[in-house]
């Protein structure tokens, strides 16, 4: 029998990784909108209904692409949430593609095709597709932005162009690509150093930058005339960082605003200046009672920070409950799984590229680390973890690739 080219073999993955998708949204996928996702459809429908400049909850609590991104699916298709988990399970299967480029770009193309495979059937990439949250749409962005800017290290300063665009419409989806800059800057200026000039580095991280700015500034520049403060995204970072580090604070989501402020969701009939005034005021006094907590509290806050620490890095056991079968205990069973044997070879995989000679796998490992320090910073969410999971499947099929090839030389030895 003839064997499957890697292309069929790619296509049976991606149509797999579509069909466990739609599998999911059909069968488990909850059907009524509570939380954020509420949050982001009520959003999404008043865009949509051109209600977008009047008076409502907060101004600039979440970053702006999302909920265009819903609105912009109701427009065509009708407000109907079904549509955008659809949309969704196309984005998240093109994720798994991205994702193959990537282990082809860092590896080989074996490897490239079981990073698609675990991404077909990573639980929470599953999960994720089905809900409305920003996940879906930032893990396509930043993973088409890493992709971008692999390539144009060597290649071509169009793709550097490209890589800060997209990073820039994923800062305006999950604020913690606008972040990235930082360990970017360390990348470029660090890693790079040793084999380039300095004038093509200031360059080449110049057009990454840019290119992220210009997607950027125009809502920066529409929230300091809101605010007359500098934004450069959204409000959410104070409330955040208090939930993380208040006298309640627990290391999980508990949900708490600073003490003397007003909540612009409860204050009704209130101006827009009202509104504004009290959503800047949460945010910046979120920072500032959150830092007078840390102060007054050290031994509190470390201890507050290892418990998250092991939340980001250990397998989630802690949300399994198997006295109380339920295909939700089975589908967390099968996450636990998936998140041990990733980290695993993920850890092996880290050791293994501190000795090659691959730049790119230090820019891994310092997003890793920047989304662990801001998740230890603020609180544990399975949203906020799940960034961390392109980056370590990626080790990990670098561990799994040596892995392989290590037991096929000593069988060809054998032999």
């Amino acid at each position: 029998m003839r064997k499957p080219s890697d292309k069929t073999i790619l296509i049976m993955i991606l149509a797999g990784a579509f069909s466990v998708r739609l599998l999911w949204i059909f069968m488990f996928s909850p059907q009524e909108l509570v939380g954020d996702c509420l949050g982001y459809h009520v959003n999404a429908t008043r865009l949509l209904l051109e209600e977008g400049s009047r008076p409502v909850d907060k101004v600039a609590y979440v970053p702006p692409l999302y909920p265009l991104f819903l609105a912009g699916i109701y427009k065509l298709f009708g407000i109907n949430p079904l549509a955008v988990k659809l949309i969704q399970t196309m984005l998240s299967t093109f994720t798994c593609w991205l994702m193959f480029i990537l282990g082809r770009l860092l590896i080989n193309k074996r490897a490239g095709l079981w990073v698609a495979v675990v991404c077909a059937l990573y639980p929470q990439f599953i999960r994720y597709a089905g809900e409305l949250w920003t996940e879906t749409l930032f893990l396509f962005l930043f993973t088409a932005a890493l992709i971008f800017l692999f390539k144009g290290i060597n290649n071509g300063r169009h793709n550097l162009a490209a890589a800060g665009l997209l990073l820039g419409a994923g800062a305006l989806t999950r604020e913690i690509a606008f972040l990235f800059l930082a360990p970017l800057s360390v990348w470029f200026f660090v890693t790079l150093r040793e084999r380039e000039r300095l004038q093509n580095i200031v360059l080449k991280f110049g057009l990454v930058a840019i290119g992220l700015v210009l997607v950027v500034a125009p809502w920066t520049f529409r929230n300091y005339m809101q605010f007359k403060k500098f934004i450069p995204i959204s409000t959410n970072g104070g409330i955040n960082f208090y939930i993380g580090n208040n006298p309640e604070a627990d290391g999980e989501f508990k949900w708490r605003i600073p003490k003397g402020v007003r909540w612009p969701a409860f204050m009704v009939g209130a101006g827009a200046d009202e509104i504004k005034a009290a959503e800047l005021t949460a945010h910046e006094e979120g920072y500032r009672q959150g830092m007078q907590f840390i102060k007054e509290n050290p031994g509190r806050f470390v201890q507050l920070a290892f418990k998250k620490l092991y939340f980001y890095w250990a397998p989630p056991y802690f949300n399994l409950d198997l006295c109380h079968f339920s295909p939700e205990m089975l589908f967390r069973l099968i996450w636990v799984i998936f998140d041990s044997v990733i980290l695993l070879f993920a850890t092996a995989g880290f050791l293994i590229s501190a000795r090659l000679k691959d730049e790119r796998w230090a820019l891994l490992g310092l997003w890793l680390i920047m989304v662990t320090f801001i998740g230890v910073m603020m609180y544990y969410s399975p949203r906020y973890r799940l960034p961390l999971a392109p980056a370590l499947i990626l080790f990990a099929a670098l561990a799994w690739d040596r892995f392989l090839n290590s037991h096929l030389q000593l069988s060809r030895a054998k032999r």
